[in-house]
């Protein structure tokens, strides 16, 4: 969008016994900042995930982005309990670091699911919610989303993935374009799912997505922050019915659906994505 980069900073914090690693950035000088906004990624992601629309909107906004236990360079729970209501635990204690009163949730996938999370659990501390093709809407976890990582998960429970299995499984789950896959991103999960202790917390995290505490589809009438769901119309993981559906229950939600999109929007359609993020950050307010 035309913007210069941001100057990027990388820091630590501990929350609840587990050392976690984000980015943060605010607006150049001589910008008005807007709401405070902290992105939260998906599975197997990172805080990398968002760089391709974190300039547009940090233009506005101050930025926080986190990795998520288990993930990146943030340290993996230091125990057994890899569990959804562990991550969520997690996130809420990392939100409650944050300065000032109020701040902007945008989360993609498992992410979503936490930012939605975090608004019911802090409600004073979540002023707007974005989710980009968010797990957790509905329950039970969708069979074909099941299958579709089977031929990933099962496997990796004995041997590291190779970098051309990755790139299989990034292009058909997460891209309608698989083009999309960047080689970064395939160089670090080969690099990060290689020493069995260090794949054994992301296979545990992605086994409880299918749990029952994984679930909003219960509370989705209880989010009462304003609400904006981003959605690829050729995501395979999350079809785009379940944000139609979800988007009639929670409180004046509304659903911008993007066409030749998958799972990631931010990477895929990082122009719309942001645009629609910004034009719902400057709607009314609460």
């Amino acid at each position: 969008m035309g913007e210069a980069p941001l100057t990027v900073e990388e820091k630590f914090v501990e929350v609840e016994g587990v050392k976690i690693r984000y980015l943060s950035s605010t607006p150049p000088a001589g910008a008005s900042p807007g709401l405070p906004l902290l992105l939260i990624h998906g599975y197997i992601a990172s805080a990398e995930t968002w760089d391709h629309v974190v300039d547009a909107l940090g233009a506005r906004h101050p930025i926080v982005r986190l990795d998520l236990p288990d993930h990146h360079r943030s340290a993996a729970i230091p125990d057994k309990d890899h569990s959804m209501a562990r991550y969520r635990k997690i996130v809420g204690a990392f939100l409650r670091t944050l300065p000032g009163p109020t701040w902007g949730l945008v989360g993609n996938s498992i992410g979503g699911m936490l930012s939605a999370m975090a608004a019911l659990d802090l409600p004073e501390k979540v002023d707007r919610l974005v989710l980009l093709d968010p797990a957790g809407l509905v329950h039970p976890f969708p069979s074909s989303t099941v299958r579709l990582y089977t031929p990933l998960i099962l496997p990796a429970m004995f041997f590291a993935p190779s970098e051309k299995k990755w790139r299989k499984f990034l292009g058909k789950s997460c891209f309608c374009d698989p083009k999309f896959v960047e080689d970064g991103w395939v160089r670090q999960l080969r690099e990060e799912w290689g020493p069995r202790a260090r794949r054994k917390p992301y296979l545990a995290a992605g086994m409880a997505v299918r749990k029952h505490d994984a679930s909003l589809a219960q509370n989705l009438e209880k989010i009462r922050c304003p609400t904006l769901l981003i959605w690829g119309r050729q995501d395979v993981q999350f079809n785009v019915s379940i944000g139609e559906a979800a988007v009639k229950r929670i409180p004046g939600a509304k659903l911008s659906v993007l066409e030749n999109c998958g799972h990631m929007p931010q990477i895929e359609k990082p122009k719309e994505t942001a645009e629609a993020i910004l034009s719902f950050l400057d709607g009314p307010g609460p």
